[in-house]
């Protein structure tokens, strides 16, 4: 027994010496510090007053973990304690070592400089021909930035990502270096479409790379798709689930292709098209600028569907199709019809082109059989037959797809960089689903419920409002008294917010659809809140709430669709028009004198047939916009989209966005505070075809005589329609 504790004890006074003496080489190492030799004017190292290593150096640096970087001949290379150069002096610059033993090193030609990978035993790892490297803490990547040339894009800078003997994981392709996780999967953006996907250390693509954003939780990954789909993956990525955003619509696909992605937009291009804003057209006696007879387009319309004129590429051998460049490739535009959610359906004419534009819009001529006419306003009167005006006919050349889509040689060369590129992508995927926000239902607890339910039975909440009742105005004071200007139509401005993954899309505005058959409705409801003077008092049922007033859609078969809108209170009042300055909106009931624009529900719709002039259009609506005068592309923000398909949300989906979607104009906050009173809505969204000036004839548009301030209690605003 005692031989055992004596050979133990021995053991252990072995084992501090040998630390001891490990200790005390290491810190004769740290003592090592650098010095000047005033006979040489070189620099070695000295431990106290003795030289360990010779003067030999321009410059020298302390040890750090046992290295120490030196200057030789205006060059930098790295020694260790015994004074051996680990890395030679042929480098600008040198990294400290991290602690797998790699170092990062530069090197300069001419005004160009150069990266690589080194570790501390010289080798090197990633060659000094870089524009860019980075070693990965976990010791088990590396990543070089190279300028790549990407076919049918200018040359740009791409990460690629390599293991620790500098062997290709991924070619260089990645806006950013790849961050790997426990799994050995990682989330990686490309650098061409901007999108994120995720790849694994073997060098395969788990996900591909057509995700607005991919984001890491404790549980795994959550990722949008472009059409706003959610998904939720296992951190391994075997496990998936998928949840669509309501109200959500498959965006225009560019495909990777400059002349795709620069057509969008572009008129009538890549916009969803309605069976009342597409119509078979036939224009009498084939006189131009003069009368023509349009009819329903006999598709398989469904309820909801739409069509989106695309260009694509085609064989040179197809009739009428577009050059592009030096003649190499063709494109036609086709005709594609879709689900409501913008699933694809059939393609319904395999090539076309844009014969003319005209103030209505634009004549597509379908496979050289039919024309159709793409009226440019989306609330198109739905009526099966019309015969309407021809005016501004302009034929269009097509000869090559920059006459023949509007666009020009500027565009496309933008689109060659490929930042540009994904950020005009990553617009189109965003302004497609402008409003998006608006499609989540809100779920009032019980006893909100029960409070809201006993408020709406008032005749006011329960009247249905059609297109051309409900419209953007703008107020302005002259004398003190208030006064409105309305437009004939309704655009609203959305910033949205999804959750899960948090993603803001850009704010655009939205001009609102009533749906291919213009009936959709517009109710006014009511949301319980805490009781504060900043919403609507209940002066009636005396409950503990205030409310505020939301504008709700309902489809034309009466399902709930949207929230367009919420405000605090109703500012104004006059001959059945209730006005919510702040919003920039004006609800015109059935019982004012005011003229609207002409809708499909009874009591003033227009007759079929000959549709009376009415603003600038000729076919009884004022058109959207003149497809003749789209902005350029450089102002892309300029060119609203059109309004959400329609898709009814699912209430067990409550909860994927918390902005209801509305962003007013200026003069509100959005937390529910009016502006300062007296103060005018200037910012108010004024639609187009607004008569300017004293005069102006009455009608949508035109002024309204002066508004009484509404009081904000719930009793007033349920007497609203009788003032």
């Amino acid at each position: 027994m005692k031989s055992m504790a004596k050979h133990f004890l021995s053991r252990i006074a072995v084992a501090v010496c040998g630390l001891a003496l490990v200790f005390s080489f290491n810190a004769a190492a740290q003592n090592l510090k650098p010095a000047k030799d005033k006979a040489t004017k070189k620099y070695g190292y000295k431990d106290g007053k003795n030289w360990v290593i010779a003067p030999s150096f321009d410059d020298a640096k302390k040890f750090k973990d046992g290295f120490a970087e030196v200057e030789i001949g205006g060059h930098v290379g790295v020694i260790n304690e015994s004074g051996e150069l680990v890395l030679p002096a042929i480098y600008d610059n040198v990294s400290k070592f991290d602690r797998n033993g790699y170092c990062e090193v530069m090197q300069k030609s001419g005004s160009t400089k150069l990266y690589g990978i080194v570790d501390n035993t010289g080798r090197t790892v990633i060659p000094v021909e870089a524009k860019g490297v980075e070693a990965d803490r976990g010791g088990k990547y590396m990543y070089a930035k190279y300028a790549v040339s990407v076919p049918g894009f200018n040359t740009c800078d791409l990460w690629g990502v390599y293991d620790l003997n500098g062997q290709e994981i991924f070619e260089p392709q990645f806006s950013y270096t790849p961050s790997f996780y426990e799994k050995e999967v990682a989330i990686a953006k490309s650098g061409v479409t901007g999108l994120y996907g995720m790849i694994d250390g073997n060098g395969e693509v788990r996900k591909p790379f057509k995700f607005l954003d991919i984001r890491l939780f404790s549980g795994g990954f959550k990722a949008l798709g472009t059409d706003l789909t959610h998904y939720v993956w296992s951190l391994d990525l075997r496990d998936s689930q998928s949840l669509p955003q309501p109200g959500a619509i498959k965006p225009y696909d560019p495909m990777d292709d400059p002349v795709r992605v620069a057509a969008w937009h572009r008129g009538p291009i890549g916009r969803r098209l309605y069976s009342n804003t597409l119509r078979k057209f036939e224009l009498h006696n084939g006189f131009r600028g003069t009368q023509a007879a349009c009819t329903m387009l006999p598709l398989n319309w469904g309820f909801g569907r739409f069509v989106r004129l695309e260009p694509c590429e085609v064989s040179g051998s197809i009739p009428e199709a577009m050059r592009f460049g030096s003649g190499n490739s063709w494109y036609t535009l086709k005709a594609i019809l879709y689900e409501p959610d913008g699933t694809y359906v059939e393609e319904v004419c395999s090539r076309g082109w844009i014969e003319a534009l005209c103030d209505e819009g634009a004549i597509y001529n379908a496979d050289g059989r039919e024309k159709w006419l793409v009226l440019a306003d989306p609330n198109a009167l739905a009526l099966p037959a019309v015969t309407m005006n021809i005016t501004g006919y302009r034929p269009v050349n097509h000869d090559d797809v920059y006459q023949g889509l509007d666009i020009t040689i500027a565009d496309i060369s933008k689109l060659r960089g490929v930042y540009e590129f994904a950020n005009r992508c990553k617009r189109i995927y965003e302004a497609e689903n402008v409003g998006v926000s608006s499609y989540i239902p809100r779920i009032p607890s019980e006893r909100q419920a029960k409070a809201e339910f006993m408020a709406e039975k008032a005749p006011i909440f329960h009247y249905r409002f059609h297109m051309g009742e409900v419209v953007n105005c703008k107020v302005a004071r002259k004398d003190g008294v208030p006064e409105i200007r309305l437009s004939p139509d309704l655009t609203c401005i959305y910033k949205d917010k999804i959750e899960d993954p948090s993603y803001t899309l850009e704010e655009g505005p939205e001009v609102i659809f009533w749906g291919p058959n213009n009936a959709r409705t517009v109710k006014l409801s009511l949301e319980a809140k805490p009781r504060s003077d900043k919403y609507t008092a209940d002066d009636v049922h005396g409950t503990d709430y205030s409310y505020s007033l939301a504008l709700n859609m309902y489809e034309e078969d009466g399902r709930w669709l949207r929230t367009l809108a919420v405000a605090p209170w109703a500012d104004f009042v006059k001959d059945g028009i209730i006005v919510f300055e702040h919003l920039g909106v004006a609800m015109i009931s059935p019982f004012s004198s005011v003229p609207k624009r002409p809708g499909y529900h009874g009591h003033n719709m227009p007759p079929q047939g000959n549709v009376p002039p009415h603003g600038t259009g000729s076919h009884g609506v004022p058109p959207q916009g003149n497809y003749g005068n789209v902005p350029p592309q450089g102002n892309y923000s300029n060119v609203p989209p059109q309004g959400q398909n329609g898709s009814v949300p699912a209430k067990s989906q409550q909860g994927m966005s918390q902005n209801r979607g509305y962003v007013p104009p200026q003069g509100y906050n959005g937390n529910a505070h009016p502006q300062a009173p007296g103060t005018a809505g200037s910012g108010a969204p004024q639609g187009p075809g607004a008569p300017q000036g004293p005069g102006a004839p009455q009608g949508p548009g035109a002024p309204a005589p002066g508004m009484q301030p509404l009081p904000h209690t719930l009793s007033a605003l349920e007497a609203a329609l009788r003032y």
